[in-house]
Formats: C-alpha cells, sequence, structure tokens
C-alpha cells in the first residue's frame, strides 16, 4: 500500500489488524526472498469478498508461492474448488510444497504453464477470479477472464496502482510496466460486461 497512502496512513492500517498466524512461513519466506505476494490489506478485502460471495469455483491467475492459494482455500468451503494457474517452474515447485504441508489438497487444483493458453481451455462457470500475475499479461487476460465468470462473478486484479506508480504523472511513462496497467485501467474501467472500480 505504500505509496498511494501517506506513510502514516499505510502504518496505520499495516499495525490496526489483527495479526494473522497462518501461513506465515510461507510470507516471510516470498518476502525474504523478494516473490512478489498479495499484500495483507489487499488478502483481508479478497477474503471478504469470498465470505460474502461463497463461490463455487475460485480461479487464481499467480500462484507464486501458493500464499494467496492457501488463504483463498482455508475460507472457501469444502464443496469448493480453488483452480490456480503458475508457469514459473520455481514457484510451482515451491507452491507444491507448501500445498503438502496443509489439508487442502481436495479445494486446491494447480495447473501450470502460460494463463494466456490455459484460460482458452477452461471451462466457463468461475464465481470469482483473482488475477496477479505478470503485469504484462494483463490485458491480454482480461476479456478470456471475464468471460468465464458466472452472472454475478466478482474479479479481483491486483496491483492497478502499482504502489502509486501508475497513477504518478512524473513517473516515466516508458516504463513498461506503468504504460501497460495505465491502458489496461482504461480497458478494466470501460468494459461493459463488468462493473468496475479501482
Amino acid at each position: 500500500m505504500t505509496g498511494i497512502l501517506l506513510p502514516e496512513q499505510s502504518d496505520y492500517l499495516a499495525n490496526i489488524y489483527p495479526k494473522e498466524n497462518s501461513f506465515a512461513e510461507i510470507k516471510n519466506f516470498a518476502l525474504l526472498n523478494k516473490i512478489p505476494i498479495v499484500d495483507e490489506i489487499t488478502m483481508r478485502f479478497i477474503m471478504q469478498l469470498l465470505k460474502i460471495k461463497d463461490p463455487e469455483r475460485v480461479l487464481e491467475i499467480g500462484t507464486a508461492t501458493g500464499y494467496s492459494s492457501l488463504k483463498i482455500a482455508e475460507i472457501i468451503s469444502e464443496k469448493s474448488l480453488l483452480i490456480t494457474v503458475e508457469k514459473s517452474p520455481d514457484n510451482i515447485i515451491l507452491a507444491k510444497t507448501n500445498f503438502a504441508k496443509y489439508d487442502f489438497g481436495n479445494k486446491i487444483k494447480l495447473i501450470e504453464g502460460e494463463a494466456k493458453e490455459i484460460v482458452k481451455n477452461l471451462e466457463c462457470g468461475f464465481d470469482f477470479i483473482f488475477l496477479d500475475a505478470d503485469k504484462h499479461d494483463y490485458i491480454e487476460l482480461l476479456s478470456p477472464l471475464i468471460n468465464l465468470l458466472t452472472k454475478g462473478g466478482i474479479i479481483v486484479v491486483d496491483n492497478l496502482l502499482w504502489k502509486g506508480r501508475v497513477a504518478n504523472i512524473q513517473q516515466n511513462e516508458k516504463a513498461a510496466s506503468v504504460k501497460i496497467l495505465r491502458e489496461f485501467n482504461l480497458l478494466f474501467l470501460n468494459e461493459s460486461k463488468i462493473i468496475s472500480s479501482i
């Protein structure tokens, strides 16, 4: 969140929530090894939405270490299924190792490969989709992911302001990720099939 809020606001929000111990080892490993994972405030928001929606089928694009996958699996019901997609061989090994430590095997299905190709072959009917992958793929993934949603489905996309860089007019517009996210945000907000906000 730092970069969007004033430092004191960011610190306040980071410290006001009760500390969660679930999967702390995985979270700490990711932070120490500079593996990007969803921040705590965003994860709480996702968990809130999942609790409200009670989805049967969830799709996650970008597994990384499996931290967010496990947080999602922890909150969805026993009848629900999370399909998570990852292309990095190193992350796949980490995620499989982490999934094996917890009793959510029946709720999580890991698909290995390029999300842009995999989504073409997925059966429609996801109640909730979380996109947290390579920013360079966001634009190409948007339309196929929206088409996979059920009526009333929810899609959450991470890093749309990218720690304030995207909204900063002084940010170098030639920075590839900033340029892509600015373009994606316009497409996302003007997509007629969904009601969207950032």
